[in-house]
């Protein structure tokens, strides 16, 4: 009796022991019919997510997205998994093509690839030798501008005279940049003045530019300058420019260092690979045999024959039918231009250069090793197919969909909201304190006078606010003094209205620009899209339902509840920093 007792005891023993030390059991989160989605799956799933989405959304609404997600992927996959597409003459045909691919790229690996050597040595001494021609750096300057356009005054009738003082007006104003770009942050003052709206984002910033880039009004003064310079203004036909230089760097050559070493290695691998390559290629192609069919291939190209007739038998196993020896033979000698092809030219493009041929003698061979029957090419052909499978699933979620006009004029009619300006007019103005002053002004601009100086010179406050006051900007109806708004909309652009009054003084206006509402025609594009992203919302809910109906879906909240969600978004990666 002791004796057994002792035996059980150590039969415990070594029982927790060995239960011990194995691998922790995963925690399940949810089970989808018979497969289970673990905590290590959602985690992974979470940190994908935050990573795209930088965690912007609550944490909760991302793990239930998560888990969403998973379930989706998991009914996917045991759908796919169940799917038959032998009759599928379409994903056949994909899968012979890629298990083609896959076979040839394991046979390149091994013949040709694995094959290539390069040794340190080789690749300093590539660079040595190439340094004058392929790795001189040269002479650039970082430069940033800001562009001003000549703004003529239509009430101007002379147009020399017009010219003549816009000119003014634009070197004036030019000049007063430069002055502040001294002090000033110059990429700021871009986005104020500059009107070239692609560096306007990024403050003017032109980047590095070699001799010759830039414009050649600028091109030589800019390099002659130094980091921190500011010079200009000069004319193109774009406006006028003024330049600031950031930075010089001057004619060099590229650092040997480990990027550029992986650069030339890359480089010379490839050459030799496809010099490899070609010898592989020719020593099958010199030990197969080839039977033409003469009778076919003599005539020219573009002699009618049946598209399946044998023109050329490789190794007494595999056949190149009439339609593709001759679409071959058509864009060889269309390419090269040969001219018409004698049949024994013929013979020698079919040993020598047809595709065709190389991939029938390829596949001999990779039949003849083995490789269509090799465990990893069975797996490919369960991965690839089961991928296949997958798509043609998701495929089913959102069908092909177009708007109608009438759909289209629908969401028009009912987003009024969206397509009529609400802040239609852009305008400048002056404000007076006596009527006689602001009629003396406004005969001074009809005269010929700038409203902007004139504005500069009579409006009330520090010079500072008379530098911008003038500049309503974009106004409505609503958040102007009664009567301001009917006046500007009386006018015509570049008009400039009669003294009036309101509570605060007698005003003049002068009507800069007028944004009209969006038409049907205009807004059909980005409406058109936005209907799709509606649909295609839609049509994913529905599929998504209809894919979990009769599904055994359970979730266990407890192991959910051990997400950690305070670590979202804790690990993802910073964006790279943008140009500066």
């Amino acid at each position: 009796m002791r004796k057994y007792s002792l035996l059980l005891q150590l039969t415990m023993i070594l029982s927790l022991n060995w239960f011990s030390s194995g691998e922790t059991s995963p925690v399940i989160v949810a089970k989808v019919n018979q497969d289970a989605i673990t905590l290590e799956e959602l985690e992974a799933r979470l940190k994908q997510t935050t990573g795209q989405s930088g965690a912007s959304q609550e944490p909760e609404l991302l793990k239930s997205q998560a888990l969403s997600s998973l379930i989706v992927d998991k009914l996917v996959a045991q759908k796919a998994a169940a799917m038959d597409l032998k009759s599928d003459t379409t994903f056949q045909r994909l899968k012979q093509d890629h298990m083609l691919n896959y076979v040839f790229l394991q046979m390149y690996r091994k013949y040709v690839s694995s094959l290539i050597t390069l040794t340190p040595e080789e690749i300093e001494k590539y660079y040595y030798e190439n340094k004058e021609t392929t790795y001189k750096t040269p002479e650039q300057v970082k430069v940033s501008h800001i562009l001003l356009e000549l703004e003529e005054n239509p009430e101007i009738k002379d147009p020399d005279k017009r010219s003549k003082e816009a000119i003014q007006a634009v070197l004036k104003k030019a000049e007063e940049i430069k002055r502040r770009a001294k002090t000033e942050d110059f990429a700021l003052l871009a986005k104020i003045f500059s009107r070239d709206y692609s560096t306007v984002p990024r403050g003017g910033n032109l980047g590095y530019q070699k001799r010759g880039q830039l414009l050649p009004q600028f091109d030589s003064a800019a390099f002659a300058a130094q980091p921190g310079d500011v010079i200009g203004p000069y004319q193109s036909q774009h406006g006028f420019h003024i330049i600031k230089v950031f930075d010089k760097v001057a004619e060099g050559y590229k650092t040997f260092d480990e990027k550029l070493q992986k650069e030339i290695e890359k480089k010379l691998r490839g050459e030799r690979e496809m010099k490899r390559n070609q010898v592989f290629l020719d020593s099958l192609a010199s030990l197969a045999s080839y039977d033409f069919n003469d009778q076919i291939l003599t005539p020219p190209e573009t002699t009618k024959v049946e598209d399946t007739i044998w023109c050329l038998v490789v190794n007494k196993t595999d056949t190149v039918r009439a339609k593709d020896a001759r679409e071959e033979l058509y864009n060889y000698t269309l390419y090269n231009r040969t001219g018409q092809l004698t049949l024994e030219q013929k013979k020698d493009f079919f040993r020598t250069k047809s595709i065709w041929t190389q991939l029938k003698i390829l596949q001999q061979v990779a039949k003849t090793l083995g490789y269509f029957d090799s465990p990893e090419t069975h797996q490919e052909e369960k991965r690839f197919t089961l991928e296949q499978a997958d798509s043609t699933i998701r495929a089913q979620a959102v069908p092909n969909y177009n708007p109608s006009p009438e759909e289209i004029q629908d969401y028009f009619e009912s987003h009024p909201e969206l397509y009529t300006m609400e802040f239609p007019l852009h305008v400048y103005h002056i404000i007076f304190d006596d009527s006689s002053t602001a009629i003396a002004v406004r005969d001074s601009i009809l005269a010929g006078a700038d409203f902007v100086e004139m504005a500069r010179k009579h409006y009330p406050g520090e010079t500072e606010f008379q530098e911008v006051a003038y500049d309503l900007g974009y106004i409505s109806n609503y958040e102007m003094t009664e009567g301001f708004h009917e006046e500007a909309n009386q006018l015509q652009v570049g008009e400039v209205s009669q003294p009036f009054k309101t509570f605060l003084g007698y005003h003049l206006i002068k009507l800069i620009d007028r944004k009209k509402d969006k038409t049907l025609q205009e807004v059909t594009p980005p409406i058109t899209g936005i209907l799709k992203e509606e649909y295609k919302k839609k049509s994913e809910a529905e599929w998504e339902a209809n894919l979990k109906k009769g599904a055994k879906i359970r979730i266990y909240q407890e192991a959910l509840d051990k997400v950690d969600l305070s670590k979202l978004g804790s690990d993802t990666t910073s964006p790279e920093p943008g140009i500066q």
